[in-house]
């Protein structure tokens, strides 16, 4: 198997007193305000979610899922699928392998900690981009 890349682990993870039906509308709307992110399918505590090359191929593919606990609901996503690529010269490889579609993801995390932020103040939000090797 292909080394990870070093973005595979990472999410954001939001806790928050809203309901599980209100932080998944909050987060679908944060999908609709983008367009490089579609929604995919919906499961019954969360939903798919893609990011679509120009052509409309999948590139990446996370959920996002809300589930009740003793705080109200603690919100996150988490990277299932995605596809590297590097540049090359004369069919060499030069600088490091990027994470095609990362972008949308991380404009994604923000964007949903930011509107469940507005809609609840006291929620706390931690995004994890890297984990320790």
């Amino acid at each position: 198997m292909a080394k990870e890349h070093k973005y595979h682990n990472s999410a954001v993870i939001i806790q928050t007193s809203l309901s599980p039906e209100q932080a998944l509308n909050i987060a679908k709307e944060v999908v609709d305000s983008q367009r490089e992110v579609h929604l995919s399918d919906l499961y019954s505590d969360g939903f798919s979610v893609v990011v679509k090359a120009p052509f409309g191929n999948v590139i990446l593919h996370f959920l996002v899922t809300a589930k009740p606990n003793d705080w109200g609901t603690e919100l996150s996503t988490y990277i299932v699928e995605y596809n590297t690529s590097v540049n090359t010269f004369l069919f060499i490889p030069i600088g490091p392998k990027t994470m095609d579609g990362y972008g949308s993801y991380r404009r994604y995390m923000n964007g949903l900690v930011q509107v469940v932020s507005a809609a609840d103040p006291t929620s706390l939000a931690k995004i994890t981009e890297r984990t320790a090797a």
